[in-house]
């Protein structure tokens, strides 16, 4: 892999640092170029991937082949500053598993994870936030503070049945509280903290400077109360 694709992380940092110091007005279109450029960068590394053999076995494990190169053959070796020929063995790898350069030398090198995505590319920042969303309604399924499935002690009848309808109460819960929040965030006159979270000057403006008296004239429930037949004393 040219040495362009292996440092790319740490050349695209080093370049959004740089663009910190050009004028304000020049920043953006700066950052946007070194993105894409860097996305670019992110998805011809994916050529040099091994290459799924086999479906994943009992334990987990898949079999790799070694990618196969057509048009570069050949590649600049930084060291000895000629020009190399790509050697590719032709044997399989198997993730998770054991690779040795020498004969008799066990773990020299450990394959652990596989990728199926290249890091940074529009695929894998799609597929991670899909995982995002899927591990946040987790959360909130099983929030103490939240639907609290996760508590045992809430739900104190068992079974089955019951257990499947907590669950499916739950998700709709979550699901309409995840919906109140995207409303309010979005109708909010101030950003939304813990402490005003419940507060309705958040949606109507001078709401926060009223007086007690006009709290009281606005509220529907005063009004009602001041009609004679809900009088009980004269």
């Amino acid at each position: 892999m040219p040495s362009t694709l292996i440092f790319l992380e740490q050349t695209h940092q080093a370049r959004l640092a740089a663009i910190e110091e050009l004028p304000e007005e020049a920043q953006s279109a700066a950052r946007a170029e070194a993105e894409a450029l860097a996305t670019k960068r992110r998805s011809s590394r994916s050529k040099y991937h091994l290459k799924p053999r086999s479906n994943f076995d009992q334990t987990g494990a898949r079999q790799y082949t070694y990618p196969t190169f057509k048009s570069d053959e050949v590649e600049f070796d930084p060291e000895s500053g000629e020009v190399v020929e790509l050697k590719v063995p032709g044997k399989t790898v198997k993730v998770p598993g054991n690779l040795s350069n020498r004969p008799g030398v066990l773990n020299q090198r450990h394959l652990k994870y596989h990728q199926e995505f290249e890091y940074g590319s529009v695929e894998q920042r799609a597929w991670f936030g899909q995982r995002n969303n899927v591990e946040n309604g987790n959360s909130r399924l099983k929030d103490a503070d939240r639907e609290a499935l996760g508590v045992a002690m809430r739900r104190r009848v068992r079974g089955p049945w019951f257990v499947e309808l907590a669950a499916a109460f739950a998700a709709a819960s979550a699901n309409l509280a995840r919906i109140i929040e995207w409303l309010k965030e979005r109708l909010s006159l101030a950003p939304i903290n813990r402490m005003n979270n419940t507060s309705p000057a958040l949606f109507e403006g001078g709401l926060s400077t009223l007086t007690l008296d006009e709290h009281d004239t606005r509220n529907g429930f005063n009004a009602i109360a001041q009609l004679p037949e809900f009088q009980l004393l004269d």
